[in-house]
């Protein structure tokens, strides 16, 4: 939800948005393992971004900790994972904090560091699997499509209603360039994407809900954007890394998908009642 962008990184931004957003519709199409490889791939470079920026750890730690992510990522989507998922975190959380204690680095700080992988975890992995669990529901490929729409249509009409209208500041202290004018947009963009989804591809989801649906994610999204820039600033990085021109890293062009997701996938299963395929 940028807002002040200059022209030639709007640009970059379009045209990396061209190449991968095809791509990444076609494999949300296809599900099964090329969708859950997208995913976990998705998992496991926003992880490795969130730790690099955030933890200085040995090595192993780094490595364990991406491990652990990935894999409670992928295993929570397995059926043993649904009777097994207590036994399955707290094992995590032992080879974490166990791998902080065989290679602490230097012993002053080691404790932030552990904490700082394990939230690497549950941020970067947990909230991204929550779109393999997405797709695992009936017209599950409708859903991820309408989760990234949503948080597509906040960004692109946040970042023009900004531009036009941004005059009062939305939180300063983490994002100076968002702005409550922006913030509107991008919530009325967030409607707008939903309506199309509804009215194109996905007529079986209840107009009310959607609309309903639209603003909580699209505030959530929003959210997740203020909470990644919060985790930068408290570190002192621009961007969580370079790997998409015009975007920074993969986290930073995610960052409001993976917060949207959870509240879908939520609000589909519990308030609307829709199942599994």
């Amino acid at each position: 939800m940028a807002e002040r962008r200059p022209m030639s990184n709007l640009v970059a931004r379009v045209l990396t948005a061209l190449v991968a957003g095809p791509l990444v519709i076609w494999l949300t199409w296809l599900g099964g393992w090329p969708f859950t490889i997208l995913i976990l791939a998705a998992a496991g470079i926003s992880l490795y971004e969130f730790l690099g920026m955030v933890e200085r750890s040995s090595p192993v730690c780094l490595v364990v900790a991406w491990g652990v992510g990935v894999g409670l990522a992928w295993g929570s989507t397995t059926a043993w994972f649904a009777g097994h998922a207590w036994f399955a975190i707290i094992s995590g959380l032992m080879v974490l904090l166990l791998a902080h204690l065989l290679f602490p680095g230097p012993v002053r700080g080691s404790a932030d560091r552990a904490a700082q992988s394990i939230l690497g975890v549950l941020y970067a992995g947990g909230l991204t699997a929550c779109l393999m669990h997405l797709r695992a529901l009936e017209q599950g490929w409708a859903w991820v499509v309408l989760t990234m729409m949503i948080t597509w249509g906040s960004d692109t009409a946040a970042y023009f209603a900004g531009r036009a209208f941004g005059r009062h500041k939305l939180y300063p202290a983490i994002s100076p360039g968002k702005t409550i004018e922006g913030a509107v947009g991008g919530l009325a963009g967030s409607v707008i994407f939903t309506l199309v989804a509804w009215a194109t591809f996905f007529p079986q989801l209840p107009l009310g809900h959607g609309l309903i649906l639209a603003v909580i994610a699209g505030a959530l999204g929003q959210a997740g954007d203020l909470v990644e820039s919060m985790l930068k600033r408290s570190v002192g990085v621009k961007d969580s890394g370079k790997l998409l021109p015009g975007h920074g890293g993969l986290l930073d062009r995610i960052d409001a998908l993976i917060f949207a997701a959870p509240a879908v996938l939520f609000y589909a299963t519990y308030v609307i009642g829709w199942v599994k395929a």
